[in-house]
């Protein structure tokens, strides 16, 4: 890996950057099960996108296939994050004491290894994705309008992004806490989770945050509001948390 100089401390060089990018990326990929996934995910896609090139589709499949293609993008993303991370970076072991040594700042070691698991869900979740695109009338329609205006598009995009940043680099922070010991990460990484799902499967009856599988039945589908509020949250909240992370695991060397 490149080493820091002088004049230059605490910077990641080029070469260390790909190292590390590659390091991450083969750890993440290791795994047949993703990669068999990952396949049969593209497989699928393929058919259905053929099936709306020659105009063979039924309307009910279509409103089937794209509202849990939405819906899917957030119920996986925290289980595939939380997987990546560990795999990435709690796990990393004995990779780690030697980086502990380099001297570059420690958030220099997070940003291939965050480079990597985003890299790997736009790879995973691009199915998804573009089946969201191809259908978004049948996703993203409300009781109040039945058009997809730019604003609602880019909104909801913003949304997306701010879920994956949130729980990549809340991972990255509880990794950094909790090393090497992937059962209290996992439960750690899933408490606050837990803790809201209970909270809003409480108060869903007297308040305005319906939870979404029930918008779903009702025969439409728009992001309750405390998961909007969690999306935007995460744009603000992610650089926090990598930045925290990465502090914490400096404190290790």
């Amino acid at each position: 890996m490149g080493t820091a100089t002088k004049n230059t401390p605490g910077r990641l060089t080029v070469s260390s950057f790909g190292t590390l990018y590659r390091l991450a990326n083969e750890r993440i990929w290791s795994s047949r099960a993703l990669r068999g996934w990952s396949v049969t995910l593209w497989s699928i896609f393929a058919v259905i996108l053929t099936a709306e090139i020659w105009g063979y589709y039924h309307l009910e499949v279509v409103y089937f296939i794209a509202t849990w293609s939405f819906v899917l993008i957030f119920l996986l993303t925290p289980v595939f994050m939380a997987t990546w991370v560990h795999r990435t970076h709690v796990s990393a072991g004995s990779l780690d004491e030697h980086l502990r040594i380099l001297p570059i700042h420690p958030i220099s070691i997070f940003i291939p290894r965050l480079t990597a698991v985003l890299l790997a869900w736009i790879q995973f979740f691009a199915p998804f994705l573009l089946v969201v695109i191809i259908y978004p009338g049948f996703v993203m329609f409300t009781p109040f309008s039945g058009l997809i205006s730019t604003v609602k598009l880019v909104c909801v995009s913003l949304q997306i992004l701010g879920w994956v940043l949130i729980w990549a680099t809340w991972g990255f922070l509880i990794g950094s806490v909790i090393m090497k010991r992937g059962g209290s990460f996992i439960l750690a990484y899933f408490l606050p989770a837990i803790m809201a799902v209970t909270l809003v499967a409480l108060f869903a009856h007297f308040s305005l945050m319906y939870l979404t599988v029930w918008l779903i039945f009702r025969g439409y589908l728009f992001l309750p509001i405390w998961l909007q509020m969690i999306g935007y949250a995460g744009l603000i909240l992610s650089p926090l948390f990598l930045l925290s992370g990465s502090l914490a695991w400096g404190r290790g060397k």
